[in-house]
C-alpha cells in the first residue's frame, strides 16, 4: 500500500473541490459551472493515485508510460479560451494543493512518491501546453483550408472580379488573425516556444527564447540552437529531432541550456508535427521546459536512496554477523558450569543486550524496506493467527515473568498471511502492553475470526495515549511515552513496522486509548488477499 495515494483516495472530492473553488475564483471567474472547470483533473488524480500505487525501479523515469490526460485537458482549456498562462498555473495551484494536504495532515511521503509526483505534473503541464499550442496551429491550418475553398469556389463559379477580390481578401485576413494569435499566444507562456519547417530549420522563436540567451533571434534560426546546447547532451538531442524528422514521431529529449550568464539549466524539449491534407509534415511546433530544479531533486533523491541502500546492506551484514558473535559467545558461556554468579549475571546482560541491539537492528531493516520499497515483502502461506499468537504470548511471558497475559479466541482464526511477519506484529504489541500498563494489571489478547477476516485484539489498562501523540503512533520514530521509552532504549519504529505489515497484508490497525477504559490495538486481517474485511 501506499501512504500518498491512500490520502489522496480518501480527501478525493474534498481535494477536487478545494482546486475547483480555487480555479473559479484566481484564474476563471466567467466560467461558471463545475464540469467545465474540473474537466480532466479527476482523471489526471487517479492517474497520479495508479502511477504512486504501481511498481517503480529506480532506474526508471516516473514519466515513462504517461497518459494523454494533459493533452486532453489543454485541448478543453482551448475551446474555453483560456490563456496558456493560466493552464499553466492550474498546474502548479494543484500540486500546492496536493503539498499542502501532506503538510496539513501530517502523513509519511517517501521520497519515491515526492519524485514521481513532481514528474507527473510537469510532465502534465508540458502535454496541456504543447496540445495548446497544436490546436492554435490546427486552426491556422483550417483558416488556410478556407481560403483555398474559397478560392477554388471563386474559379468554378466563374463570378464577377469584385466578388473574388472581396472573398480573397476576406480569406487573408483570417490568416493573418490565425498568425497574430499564434504569435501572442507564444509571448504568453512561461515555456519556451519555437516552430521549425519540416526539414528541422527553425524559423521563429519567442521572446523568451531571445531573453534567455540574450542573442538576436536570427542566432537561433535555422540550426543555430545547437550551440547552445551543452556538448554532453548534444549527440542525444539531434539524433532524436533526426529521428522525429524522419518519421514524424513527436519530439521529445531532455537537454541543458546555457544562460546569457553562462549557467546551464535542464529543459525538457518536446515538439510535436502539424500536418497538411496529404499528411505530411506542414510545421513542428515545440517548447522547451525549464525542469532544472525538479530534476536536480530528482537526481538529488537518487543518490540518497542509493546511499540508505547501501548502509541497510552495511547493516544487515557488517553489524548483524559480530552481533551473531556476542550472542553465541554469551550462550556458550552460560552453559558452563564452572561459570561463578557475577559471571553468570555479565553474560545474561550481553545475551540480552544482544538481542535487544538485533530486534534494533531488524526494526531499522524493516524501516529502511518499507521507505525505499513501498512496502515490506511478505511470503503467504496458510497460517492460523491463534496458533502462532499463542507460541508468541508464551515467549513474552517467559521475558516478563512477573505478569500475565490473558489469551482467548472465538472462530476460525485461520488464512492466507506471513506467520513470521504476523508473529512479529503479535510480539509488538503485547510487548507494548506491557511495557505501558501497570505491573499489577492483566493484559488481555483475543484472536477472532470472523466472516471473511481475523481479528487480533491486545488491550491494557493504564494511562491513555496522549490525544496529541495518538494520530502520529504509526509514523516512524513516534512514542507513546518519552519516559517510558528513554529508559527501553526504543527508537520509536515498532509500532509503525506493523502498520507495515498489517498494510502489506491489506489489512488495517486502529488503536483507542481513554483514561476510563485503557488502551486497545485491533488489528484485521482479510483471510483471503483478494478480498479486504468487510466494515
Amino acid at each position: 500500500m501506499d501512504p500518498l495515494a491512500d490520502l489522496l483516495e480518501a480527501q478525493f472530492e474534498p481535494l477536487l473541490r478545494r482546486w475547483v473553488s480555487v480555479v473559479a475564483a484566481s484564474l476563471a471567474p466567467d466560467v461558471r459551472t463545475t464540469p467545465e472547470l474540473a474537466d480532466h483533473i479527476p482523471a489526471f488524480l487517479r492517474h497520479i493515485i495508479d502511477a504512486l500505487r504501481g511498481p517503480v525501479r529506480l532506474s526508471q523515469s516516473p514519466v515513462d508510460g504517461h497518459s494523454v490526460v494533459g493533452r486532453e485537458h489543454g485541448a478543453q482549456r482551448f475551446r474555453l479560451g483560456f490563456e496558456l498562462e493560466a493552464v499553466v498555473r492550474e498546474y502548479g495551484l494543484l500540486l500546492h494543493i496536493l503539498l499542502d494536504l501532506v503538510e496539513n495532515t501530517g502523513a509519511t511521503v517517501s521520497i519515491r512518491d515526492v519524485r514521481r509526483l513532481i514528474d507527473l505534473v510537469t510532465n502534465a503541464v508540458a502535454e496541456a501546453t504543447t496540445e495548446h499550442a497544436r490546436r492554435h496551429a490546427e486552426a491556422r491550418k483550417t483558416a488556410e483550408m478556407d481560403r483555398e475553398r474559397l478560392l477554388a469556389q471563386e474559379v468554378e463559379a466563374r463570378r464577377a472580379a469584385e466578388s473574388a477580390s472581396v472573398e480573397q481578401r476576406r480569406a487573408f485576413q483570417a490568416l493573418h488573425r490565425s498568425e497574430e494569435n499564434f504569435r501572442v499566444l507564444a509571448e504568453a507562456i512561461p515555456q519556451q516556444v519555437w516552430t521549425a519547417t519540416p526539414s528541422g530549420a527553425l524559423d521563429f522563436v519567442n521572446r523568451r527564447v531571445v531573453d534567455y540567451f540574450a542573442v538576436n533571434a536570427e542566432e537561433i534560426l535555422g540550426a543555430g540552437w545547437q550551440a547552445v546546447i551543452h556538448a554532453d547532451d548534444l549527440a542525444e538531442c539531434v539524433s532524436r529531432w533526426t529521428h522525429s524528422l524522419a518519421t514524424g514521431h513527436d519530439y521529445e529529449v531532455e537537454f541543458r541550456l546555457r544562460r546569457a550568464d553562462g549557467a546551464y539549466r535542464w529543459h525538457l524539449g518536446r515538439a510535436l508535427a502539424s500536418r497538411d491534407e496529404r499528411g505530411g509534415v506542414a510545421k513542428w511546433f515545440g517548447t522547451n521546459t525549464d525542469i532544472h530544479e525538479a530534476k536536480t531533486v530528482r537526481e538529488e533523491l537518487e543518490t540518497r536512496t542509493e546511499f540508505e541502500q547501501y548502509l541497510a546492506g552495511i547493516v544487515s551484514h557488517d553489524l548483524r554477523n559480530p552481533l551473531g558473535a556476542i550472542h553465541m559467545g554469551a550462550s556458550i558461556l552460560l552453559q558452563m558450569e564452572e561459570l561463578g554468579d557475577r559471571a553468570t549475571k555479565v553474560a545474561l546482560r550481553i545475551q540480552s543486550s544482544s538481542e535487544r541491539a538485533a530486534r534494533m537492528i531488524g526494526d531499522l531493516l524493516d524501516f529502511t524496506e518499507a521507505r525505499l520499497g513501498g512496502g515490506i515483502r511478505i511470503e503467504r502461506r496458510p497460517s492460523d493467527l491463534y496458533a502462532l499468537t499463542s507460541t508468541t504470548v508464551d515467549e513474552v511471558e517467559a521475558a516478563y515473568p512477573e505478569r500475565t497475559v490473558d489469551l482467548t479466541r472465538t472462530g476460525d482464526a485461520r488464512g492466507h498471511w506471513d506467520p513470521e511477519r504476523l508473529a512479529q506484529v503479535a510480539l509488538n504489541l503485547v510487548t507494548n502492553a506491557l511495557k505501558y500498563s501497570p505491573t499489577g494489571t492483566l493484559v488481555t489478547v483475543h484472536v477472532a475470526g470472523k466472516a471473511d477476516a481475523v481479528e487480533l485484539v491486545v488491550h491494557n489498562d493504564g494511562p491513555p495515549i496522549l490525544p496529541e501523540r495518538l494520530g502520529r503512533l504509526f509514523e516512524p520514530l513516534q512514542r507513546a511515552s518519552d519516559e517510558i521509552d528513554r529508559k527501553t532504549r526504543s527508537v520509536g519504529l515498532g509500532l509503525y513496522i506493523v502498520n507495515a505489515i498489517v498494510r502489506a497484508h491489506d489489512g488495517d490497525v486502529e488503536v483507542r486509548s481513554t483514561a476510563e477504559v485503557g488502551t486497545t490495538f485491533t488489528v484485521r486481517l482479510p483471510r483471503d488477499p483478494a478480498r479486504r474485511p468487510s466494515t
